[in-house]
């Protein structure tokens, strides 16, 4: 009842928008989920772009970005630029939940073995994978946290964090 939901987040000095983000603590730390809802109900191909698809989109088909990239993506941006959550060691937990596609046993161009490094990092879930959408929020949101990770990622200042000024600077 305590925990922090977020739908339709700017991300902040960005365009970027995040559909979904739930906030709360597992044992020991502050977590976010980060969710990238798809309507999609087919993914046609694999491209030899890194991280796009092609899917329907606005009724015709269309080379987008893969979702766990995409989700990926916000999830970087954040951890790379909002001090709060690397000063408090906020966690941010991306995924993907396709809620009308379903992922064809044996091959699927979605989960093609070309996207699995952004699968590995933001899990898919599609229409039949509720049940483990659930899990994985469950497994990082125990307690609330009266909306605390929140209010840190939307009042964090932002600037580069010590990593990405560390990275850059070598």
């Amino acid at each position: 009842d305590t925990s922090g939901i977020a739908i339709e987040y700017r991300i902040p000095s960005n365009t970027k928008r995040i559909d979904f983000i739930i906030s709360g603590r597992d044992q020991l730390r502050a977590n976010a989920v980060v969710v990238e809802l798809k309507q999609w109900d087919e993914v046609e191909a694999v491209t030899d772009r890194d991280g796009i698809v092609k899917t329907v989109l606005g009724g015709s088909m269309q080379q987008t970005t893969h979702p766990s990239y995409q989700v990926s993506s916000y999830v970087d941006l954040i951890n790379d630029f909002n001090e709060s959550v690397s000063r408090d060691q906020i966690k941010l937990h991306p995924c993907a939940f396709l809620h009308n596609y379903m992922i064809q046993p044996g091959y699927d161009p979605l989960t093609d073995p070309v996207y699995q490094e952004y699968i590995q990092k933001a899990p898919i879930f599609d229409t039949t994978g509720s049940n483990e959408l659930r899990h994985f929020i469950k497994k990082h949101i125990k307690y609330g946290d009266n909306k605390e990770v929140l209010y840190a990622i939307e009042h964090g200042k932002i600037k580069p964090s010590k990593s990405l000024q560390d990275a850059l600077s070598s």
